[in-house]
């Protein structure tokens, strides 16, 4: 992931709805992820790096609705036996399930290898949750920072919200109420991207299209 300050368009096409993130993680959820990152966690990821956008990164070599980058890309292939080249995966990726898929697949992969990195040298991952998700950030050693630090306190907060929110149904949809998903949508946003205003109530109105 990088650190993301380009302005954001809230009317860029390309940006999906809430509705059908929720859609598109049901379906397409990877079936091997730990239960421990459920959906929720997985739109909120998507909802930070990419504002529920299918796209490449801007200046950057991330892809995907979770901006997934090269290397995690090569160590999912070598995991899960793809045999496939990053170019490959990349291609794959502009299909939003498989994008979705591979969220799912990069927790998995991180969450296995950290587990098994610290077996190797005789150690114990304390918290392989949280491990996992510093992992997904690029929060560790040299590249630890404080804007990586926020942007995974941002996925654990909409995710919290989703989870704890009353529920509704709607499109045949069992999904968290409007207002709990608009609160979600301002606190998984980082808060050098944060700014309540005409621009954010674009944004925030466009991807609750539907409720």
């Amino acid at each position: 992931m990088a650190n993301k300050t380009t302005q954001i368009d809230p009317a860029d096409p390309r940006r999906k709805t809430y509705l059908q993130m929720i859609k598109l993680a049901r379906d397409n959820r990877w079936v091997g992820c730990p239960d421990i990152f459920g959906n929720y966690l997985i739109i909120a990821i998507c909802w930070e790096e990419s504002t529920f956008m299918n796209i490449p990164q801007v200046g950057g070599p991330a892809m995907g609705f979770g901006q997934i980058e090269p290397d995690p890309l090569t160590q999912m292939s070598k995991k899960f036996g793809l045999g496939l080249r990053v170019e490959d995966m990349q291609r794959n990726m502009k299909v939003d399930g498989t994008s979705i898929e591979y969220v799912g697949r990069a927790l998995h992969m991180l969450h296995d290898n950290l587990i098994a990195l610290a077996k190797a040298k005789g150690n114990v991952v304390a918290n392989p949750f949280m491990a996992t998700l510093n992992g997904y950030a690029g929060n560790f050693g040299e590249f630890k920072a404080a804007w990586r630090e926020q942007a995974i306190n941002c996925w654990l907060k909409f995710e919290s919200i989703q989870r704890n929110a009353q529920h509704v149904v709607l499109q045949s949809e069992y999904v968290p109420n409007k207002d709990a998903v608009r609160q979600g949508l301002f606190d998984g946003t980082p808060p050098n991207r944060r700014a309540k205003g005409a621009t954010w109530d674009a944004l925030a109105d466009n991807v609750l299209a539907g409720y």
